[in-house]
């Protein structure tokens, strides 16, 4: 009798295991689907900060190509979406100033109001980060290049304006903006003296990051 009681009381107990077990399991789903979002929102922010360093190193990268081979580059994007290029832009006519097209050995790789752009990869941001705007303060010399670069890229609709970078080791000065899915914002401003890069904390979007 005994025997068979302890036999009853450990197939209850066993049951009772199983039963909990189950339920952990439904508890864990649920912690997790609570927590998913956070943890989404967290990746998506992380992956907004590697696509601001990307453009940083793309365009450190332009800048040096610009003066390395006596050409301007310029950065261009699609607003709204994640792809980018950088284009050497190739100068139709010949000029003695080496700002616009030549090196600094006194040749020059041109600069007139023609040209073509070298075909350029698409490249693209991190998946969920996206283009949101730029700005870029305009000169006499950033608007003959951009004139002449626009004239030959007059297939590329949808473009965004070029930030440009020289031989000289200048640019433009601009700012950039890109955002995740969670709406998260970072923006990077490039100093068109020095080349530097700054890249800001992440913010709302009806927020100033200044």
């Amino acid at each position: 009798m005994n025997a068979r009681r302890f036999r009853f009381s450990h197939s209850r107990r066993h049951g009772f295991t199983l039963v909990e077990v189950m339920l952990t399991l439904c508890l864990l789903v649920i912690i997790a689907g609570m927590a998913w979002p956070v943890m989404d929102g967290a990746f998506a922010n992380q992956r907004l900060r590697k696509a601001a360093e990307k453009i940083r190193a793309e365009w450190s990268v332009a800048r040096v190509e610009a003066m390395d081979s006596g050409r301007t580059y310029l950065f261009r994007y699609l607003p709204g979406e994640e792809r980018f290029r950088v284009e050497c832009y190739a100068m139709a006519e010949t000029a003695d100033d080496p700002v616009f097209g030549g090196n600094f050995d006194g040749q020059t790789g041109g600069l007139g109001y023609s040209g073509t752009t070298q075909a350029a990869s698409e490249r693209a941001l991190p998946e969920g980060v996206t283009f949101v705007a730029s700005q870029t303060r305009q000169d006499t010399r950033a608007a003959t290049v951009q004139s002449a670069a626009n004239t030959a890229s007059t297939s590329r609709t949808g473009w965004s304006g070029p930030i440009l970078f020289y031989p000289d080791g200048t640019s433009s000065t601009a700012e950039l903006v890109l955002k995740n899915r969670h709406d998260r914002h970072v923006s990077l401003s490039l100093r068109g003296l020095t080349g530097v890069v700054n890249i800001s904390e992440l913010y709302a979007g009806e927020e100033n990051p200044r």
